[in-house]
């Protein structure tokens, strides 16, 4: 498309018809210009919102520009609610792709059993659970929030929050171990599948408040993979209800071996809390999950 063809249909949307702002949007999302198609986008969401409407091609726009949005599925009998454009890395990722990442809405069972360690998951048949990494359960949240900020999807969210605060309350199992080595410390993360990976960080040291401890900022961005300690405050507070700081269990320079990573909100103390820490061979229910590339493009 030309930049004359371009213009003419930016003047034509500027006079607000909705045929006109959905075409100038198609034009921008053509020729690669995401960021764009979501400016256009996002306030045709809200109007069509305000209508109890929901126009397609806005929505498909939307979605294929990277814009957050979540939806109700089904596999099978089970229901999921899918999370679009997750910004997360991958194994071999510089930097965070676009996922689409599917939630179960009821704990998964195998043969009549709902709790697993993190190497019972890895070794059931292919098709079945696939435990979720730290780092795909912090930025499911964080899409949450997003949605949220930008006053999209009330129902949908309330119901991707409720979701998320009941899974905070199960500690469930995930697929994010620490191999401690001391300064050699790496984070595995999707354990036991084909995106397993390993990137080194010295996140040893005690325990203690996010904020305060040695290394906190590392850990906060190689286990979550979140842009900050003030992210990870700021989404707990708003979607888990935390009131008390996020807090950091985690091994010494001196332990050498496998540690599991578990997530979850603290009944006692209304914190969130990273347990860097946990024994791999624990327990722990799981949620099913499905994961795959949304985007080829990076965020």
């Amino acid at each position: 498309m030309s930049d004359d063809s371009l213009r003419v249909l930016e003047r034509a949307a500027r006079m607000d018809g909705l045929s006109e702002r959905i075409k100038y949007a198609n034009a921008l999302s053509q020729i690669g210009e995401y960021e764009e198609t979501r400016a256009v986008c996002q306030p045709l969401l809200g109007e069509l919102q305000q209508k109890d409407e929901l126009h397609p091609i806005v929505r498909e726009l939307w979605i294929n520009s990277g814009g957050p949005w979540l939806d109700s599925v089904k596999h099978g009998r089970r229901k999921f609610t899918r999370f679009y454009n997750v910004h997360v890395r991958g194994k071999g990722d510089a930097e965070p792709t676009l996922w689409t990442i599917d939630w179960a809405i009821t704990p998964f069972k195998y043969q009549g059993q709902t709790t697993f360690t993190q190497d019972e998951l890895k070794d059931l048949p292919k098709g079945n659970a696939r435990a979720p990494s730290a780092r795909q359960y912090w930025k499911s949240l964080v899409l949450i929030d997003e949605v949220n900020r930008l006053g999209l999807q009330p129902e949908q969210a309330g119901n991707a929050t409720r979701l998320f605060r009941r899974i905070g309350n199960e500690w469930p199992a995930l697929s994010t171990r620490i191999d401690y080595q001391g300064k050699d410390t790496k984070i595995i993360q999707d354990y036991g599948t084909q995106d397993e990976e390993a990137v080194p960080a010295n996140i040893t040291g005690t325990g203690g408040y996010l904020a305060e401890i040695s290394n906190g900022e590392l850990l906060a961005k190689t286990v979550l993979e979140a842009a900050s300690i003030d992210e990870v405050t700021q989404v707990s507070e708003r979607l888990l209800q935390t009131t008390g700081r996020p807090y950091a269990w985690r091994e010494n320079n001196s332990y050498k071996g496998a540690r599991a990573v578990v997530l979850g909100r603290s009944s006692n103390s209304d914190r969130f809390n990273i347990n860097c820490n946990d024994y791999f061979n624990n327990s722990r229910p799981a949620r099913l999950v499905v994961a795959s590339r949304a985007k080829k493009f990076s965020t």
